[in-house]
């Protein structure tokens, strides 16, 4: 089994991202025009990256010709359904997962840098100040942007001394208000793709 199960997805997140069934991505799978395997379980997983080349050969009106990839830091669950249906509702060509804290993100998204980050205000493990400056340095050093969604109940002037003036950083309210998180995420698309 890869050792980077962080970048892979099910047989029914492949089949809805490609617009067919999950028994089509098995036998994708099964004729090696999918990377995937089977877990000790018995659950198939597929390699996004595979996902994403099949996207890229087959797209017709994207920019860029790839998915954004979202990452949820933090989350509460219902906070989670409304921005994974907001995704879905906007169909947003997306890779979406999630993570307990920042730390543990930090460590998966290597090498497949998030488009989109969301985060949870008060998450522990790295500072919103400091999180902000990598995001800053990093947009300015590589032709790959990232973009910054905090959630929060704090005021946005209560927490942007902290995150200094970034255009790359936005905050929502909490809870995530359907409207506000879809005019950011749309974008975010016409931004990043």
């Amino acid at each position: 089994m890869p050792d980077d199960d962080h970048a892979v997805c099910s047989t029914k997140v492949a089949a809805d991202l490609l617009g067919v069934s999950p028994s089509t991505i098995q036998r994708m799978v099964e004729d090696g025009i999918l990377d995937g395997w089977k877990t000790s379980g018995g659950h198939r997983r597929i390699r996004r990256s595979s996902i994403q080349d099949i996207l890229k050969k087959n797209s017709t009106g994207r920019q860029n010709n790839r998915l954004l990839n979202i990452l949820m830091i933090g989350t509460r669950t219902d906070q989670t359904q409304i921005i994974s249906s907001c995704i879905e509702n906007c169909k947003l060509p997306a890779l979406v997962s999630q993570h307990s804290n920042t730390i543990s993100a930090l460590i998966a998204i290597n090498p497949d840098l998030p488009s989109i980050m969301i985060l949870e205000y008060g998450n522990h493990g790295v500072g919103l100040n400091d999180l902000c400056k990598h995001i800053d340095l990093h947009n300015i050093a590589h032709s790959q942007k990232m973009i910054l969604l905090i959630i929060s109940p704090a005021p946005e002037e209560q927490l942007r001394p902290w995150i200094s003036d970034s255009p790359w950083v936005s905050i929502l309210g909490e809870p995530v208000q359907t409207d506000a998180l879809k005019h950011q995420l749309q974008l975010a698309c016409t931004y990043l793709l």
